[in-house]
């Protein structure tokens, strides 16, 4: 997916970023937009491969899924669902901004995080978080 900082791909309900090279330059960009968004509600990222590793198909850094999150837990008020399955190289570096994300994002009732590298103990940090969310469906 090559994202450039002129479209409009996120001027819908939903953006599907699954099974693609997404650079560090991409999650920026949607990263931007997605600070000033007010239509997407669905944001779907399967089956990436997210590390700091410049494997030929693994462009996004640890930090770029660290922005991502930070955006979502402070400036985007629209989306509703996050799903990043099937990421393998999603781990532990990524769980404190994704409770983060979850404790201060008002909007998100879905995160998708099934067939990911995360340990039971980080889990069981994440249920925790949206314990109190009602109906809020958390995917691990």
């Amino acid at each position: 997916m090559i994202l450039s900082p002129n479209d409009d791909f996120l001027s819908k309900d939903f953006c599907n970023g699954s099974y693609n090279n997404i650079t560090c330059e991409g999650i920026e960009i949607l990263s931007d937009a997605l600070n000033n968004n007010t239509t997407l509600e669905m944001l779907n990222f399967f089956n990436n491969k997210i590390s700091d590793q410049g494997l030929s198909t693994n462009k996004i850094s640890n930090q770029g899924v660290i922005f991502l999150a930070n955006i979502l837990a402070h400036h985007n008020t629209t989306l509703q669902e996050l799903h990043l399955w099937r990421n393998k190289l999603i781990d532990e570096t990524y769980i404190d901004s994704l409770a983060n994300m979850l404790v201060y994002n008002q909007t998100l009732i879905k995160l998708v995080l099934f067939d990911c590298n995360i340990s039971n103990t980080s889990k069981k940090r994440l249920r925790d978080v949206v314990e109190p969310k009602k109906n809020f469906g958390l995917f691990l």
